[in-house]
Parts: C-alpha cells; sequence; structure tokens
C-alpha cells in the first residue's frame, strides 16, 4: 500500500476505548469503501426502504427484513451521482 494511511476504530457502548482497528488506504477502491461503510443515510431514506414496516415475531424474521432494507438503502445509495459519493 503506497501513500497516506487512516486509522479506522469502532466503538463500543460505553466503553473508554475503540474495540477493533482497521488501516485502510485513503485513495482509490479502499477509500471509496470506507466512504461507503461509514455513510449515513438520513431517517427518510430508511424509513422508504421499509426500516419500520417489520410486523413478525422472530429474530430470524427480524433479520431477513433488515438485511433486504440494508439492501435497498445500498441500492438507493449507490444509485446517486458520482458527486454525491465522493461527498461522503
Amino acid at each position: 500500500m503506497a501513500g497516506p494511511l487512516a486509522l479506522l476504530t469502532e466503538w463500543g457502548a460505553g466503553d473508554d476505548r475503540p474495540v477493533r482497528y482497521w488501516i485502510a488506504g485513503t485513495d482509490g477502491a479502499c477509500a471509496r469503501l470506507t466512504r461507503l461503510g461509514t455513510a449515513t443515510l438520513p431517517m427518510e431514506v430508511l424509513e422508504d426502504c421499509g426500516l419500520r414496516d417489520f410486523e413478525g415475531r422472530s429474530f430470524p424474521g427480524w433479520h431477513r427484513h433488515m438485511t433486504f432494507v440494508a439492501a435497498a438503502a445500498a441500492h438507493r445509495l449507490l444509485g446517486q451521482s458520482p458527486a454525491r459519493l465522493t461527498a461522503l
């Protein structure tokens, strides 16, 4: 990996230090994936994708529903213009 690197961390709720660390390049595909992985979507987008529409009672059903919501939100995000993606 040539060029500058970025240190990414994941913090758990109530933790006083990160629980996971990653080192990533700041250019090319790795940087784009990092931007997509850390992108936040407005709640309206998630609600439009069905976030609040689950009415079942099982965890596997909820998990499947949330997987589809995440896929729909990713599809919507990736359908944005390239200028929008570079702004993330």
